[in-house]
């Protein structure tokens, strides 16, 4: 299975990216990450995380930590939470500052988190937020390095994640499965002969439980997962639209980009250049 390099692109005064996501149905791919870190807020919801061949369920109230090193994916069925990326020269700067070593950082943060005090995870979710408006301010790094000391030591009166999955899941088994195999999933995977094939279950059924627990069809939801792995190449790989769309399995190339239209309110080539755009600021 090939996994996607995720790189984030940091402008040279800001110390992070901070993004909010609050929407249903959403599926992040398996991905590695390549010179920086992430923490992520769980504010609203629940979410199924897949880290370095690990499933864990999180809910509302957890902080957790996201290594360089680490490979992981995301599915969340519906909720809110907060994601910010920083270089990983950051850790080693902060742990001068504070004059310890930075695997102690490091291992600070290493585990998921439940943060017991509301008042306090509610405080942390305001600088989250805070950091999200005011990343391209010039005080938005003093602003981090803030919320990343409250990180550390909310983190460490915090308690640990269980690492095993509750008996009774929101959803099937087999569904909660194929959700994450495919979304974590080579290209080459994604069809519906590929679903149908998984599981000695009828098609009738596999189609009843994906509008039951996603509130798409699977041919839907395939083609949703399609166009979040046309955003990543086309935000990471100087690939032609037409290449991408022939990679994820579309023959004609007019329809793909109808699709992700629809999807996104730009066409393919509008979206690469917004994007490029954007993070040249």
């Amino acid at each position: 299975m090939q996994i996607i390099e995720a790189k984030n692109l940091f402008h040279s005064n800001r110390f992070y990216n901070a993004a909010i996501t609050a929407r249903k149905n959403y599926y992040c791919f398996e991905h590695k990450h390549n010179g920086f870190h992430e923490i992520i807020l769980v504010i609203e919801g629940e979410i199924i995380q897949q880290i370095n061949n690990k499933k864990i369920r999180l809910g509302s109230g957890t902080i957790f930590f996201v290594n360089e090193k680490d490979t992981h994916s995301l599915a969340m069925k519906s909720g809110k939470f907060v994601n910010i990326a920083f270089p990983c020269a950051v850790i080693p700067q902060l742990a001068n500052l504070l004059q310890i070593r930075p695997v102690v950082l490091l291992t600070a943060i290493k585990d998921p988190r439940i943060i017991p005090d509301l008042n306090i995870f509610h405080s942390l979710e305001n600088a989250a937020l805070e950091l999200f408006r005011k990343q391209r301010e010039n005080e938005s790094g003093i602003l981090f390095f803030k919320f990343l000391l409250d990180i550390l030591m909310s983190c460490c009166y915090g308690t640990r994640v269980n690492n095993q999955m509750p008996e009774k899941p929101l959803m099937p088994s087999w569904l909660e499965n194929i959700i994450l195999e495919f979304s974590a999933a080579d290209e080459s995977k994604f069809s519906l002969k590929e679903i149908y094939s998984r599981y000695d279950l009828t098609a009738p059924h596999i189609a009843r439980s994906f509008k039951k627990f996603t509130g798409l069809s699977p041919s839907s939801w395939l083609n949703r997962l399609r166009v979040e792995r046309a955003e990543l190449l086309l935000q990471q790989t100087n690939f032609s639209v037409t290449a991408v769309a022939l990679r994820l399995g579309f023959n004609n190339v007019n329809y793909f980009i109808e699709l992700f239209k629809a999807q996104n309110g730009r066409t393919p080539g509008q979206y690469r250049r917004h994007y490029r755009k954007t993070a040249a600021v």
